[in-house]
Parts: structure tokens; sequence; C-alpha cells
């Protein structure tokens, strides 16, 4: 099963993310995200979060659809868009995707990033989108369905991320090395589709943004 959630960071694609409602099989709104679902025209299955980001407008029509809510304390001591995905997991779900949770705060940029290793501890597959680029950890071995000219980033997030070969990127890697702070990774390019990254150990996160 796989689960959308939605959260109310900035969004730049609603035809994406009504694409991306249209494929899932649970639709979480994480707070805010409640917001953007509706200005989307989606409705999602569950409001999740200690909802107060969500203006009057929003809870009016929340409540004219009936929707369910799964509310927390603000003294909380997750965000709203972890919370989201905890319920995920508790619902069944096999493949999370993450819509909106880049840009804006800093902070809070950051810690949705950083949401993929609490994806992984689950043991649920995750994505992060804002409607355009996605990104993604890579786990053992992952393949890129782009086009090409499509920009791939590979950026380590442990200290050192070894045994890295890549396939179908103008420039390719043979069991390389990238250490985290360099920047050696960024902006690769699609020459084959799909592209393949494959890792021997450590942490990598994997940026694909659309040409």
């Amino acid at each position: 099963m796989r689960a959308l959630i939605i959260t109310q960071g900035p969004v730049r694609a609603r035809r994406a993310l009504r694409r991306l409602a249209a494929a899932a099989d649970l639709l979480l709104a994480a707070d805010g995200g409640t917001r953007i679902a509706r200005t989307a025209g989606i409705v999602p299955h569950l409001i999740v979060g200690d909802l107060d980001s969500l203006d009057a407008a929003t809870r009016r029509w929340a409540a004219a659809r009936r929707i369910p809510r799964r509310t927390f304390s603000r003294a909380k001591e997750a965000t709203d868009t972890e919370l989201a995905l905890r319920e995920a997991k508790r619902r069944g779900a096999r493949e999370v995707w993450i819509y909106g949770v880049v840009g804006g705060r800093l902070d809070q940029t950051l810690a949705n990033i950083l949401l993929l290793f609490a994806a992984r501890r689950l043991r649920v597959p995750a994505r992060l989108t804002d409607g355009r680029a996605a990104a993604w950890l890579v786990d053992g071995e992952t393949e890129v369905h782009g086009r090409r000219d499509d920009t791939v980033s590979l950026v380590p997030l442990s200290p050192v991320v070894r045994g890295i070969s890549t396939a179908g990127l103008r420039y390719p890697l043979r069991r390389g090395v990238l250490r985290r702070g360099s920047t050696r990774g960024i902006s690769n390019e699609i020459t084959t589709p799909p592209a393949r990254v494959r890792i021997g150990a450590g942490d990598l996160l994997l940026i694909h943004i659309p040409a």
C-alpha cells in the first residue's frame, strides 16, 4: 500500500500533487497540509497533528467533509509530519511519499530530509517531493526513472559512503567514495535512463531534478 503525506511546506505543483494522490491508497494531511489538500481539491483520509496550523476556512471544509482527525498535544515530541509517517506505518503502508517538505523554514526542511532515516527505521521506503524534484536514501541499489539531461545529485549523509558505482550518468563512479561535506556528487546528469546507483556502505541521499 502506498501512502501520501501532504505537509504545509511550499507547494509548487498542484497538478503533480493530484497525480500523487491518485496513485496513493492512503492520504494523510499533516496539520497545515490540510489547507494544501483543500486548495488542490484533495480530501485526505485522515488529518494528523496538533492542528495549530488549520485556518478557519480549512476547519470548516474538513468538518463539512467529516474528515477524521488524530489530534496530538502541542507539547508533543515529534513534528506533525513524523506523526503522520508513524500513522502511515501503523495503517500498513509499504511505501510513503511526503509532499511539500522542502523550502520555507530551514530547520523544518533539514528535519524533513532526516525523516528519511525515521522511515528506514520503520522499514517503510520513503521519498520526499516538492512536486518536481524527489529525494530518497539509496539502500543498496536504486534506479532513477528520469529523462536524458535530468539532474541527479548524490549527497553523503554519513561521514563516508563507499563502493559507489553508477550507470547512465555523465560523470560515472566505479566503486567511488564520497565524504560528508564534499560537493563532488552534485549536479550529475542522466545520459541513458534509467540511471542506476549502487553503494557498498554508508548513507547516501539521492536527489532527482527533472530537466
